[in-house]
């Protein structure tokens, strides 16, 4: 059975580790540090990508929500969670139609959101 792909964006190394310990390896990993590196991980895979977990800080350039949109834009299917550390953000993330998970999550609320992503 093939591995699902995670496409994790995030400027702090630590959540790359973090989401990686948490699931597991039962899946396969890339990671990126800011948007322009994510989108061109995305488009030389387009349409590999399980799903995208994208923070809203992600350095110089786009932020989180715009990535996930752009992203959107190209494959409006595509399975993707967004974080921050800020309710407010998330709320915003929420109203653009990604589910959201607060930073400094427990590993059950990532588990259980990642798992209910990827079945819808």
């Amino acid at each position: 059975m093939k591995k699902k792909a995670i496409l994790v964006v995030d400027e702090e190394l630590k959540y790359h580790q973090i989401i990686q310990q948490a699931l597991g390896n039962g899946f396969c990993y890339v990671f990126c540090q800011n948007a322009k590196e994510a989108l061109a991980a995305y488009r030389e895979e387009l349409g590999q990508f399980d799903l995208v977990i994208a923070a809203y800080k992600l350095g110089k350039g786009m932020d989180g929500i715009r990535l996930l949109e752009r992203i959107r834009e190209e494959n409006p299917d595509q399975p993707a969670i967004f974080m921050s550390g800020s309710g407010s953000m998330n709320l915003q993330a929420g109203s653009a139609g990604f589910p959201a998970l607060k930073k400094r999550f427990k590993v059950s609320r990532l588990k259980s959101l990642v798992e209910s992503v990827l079945k819808s």
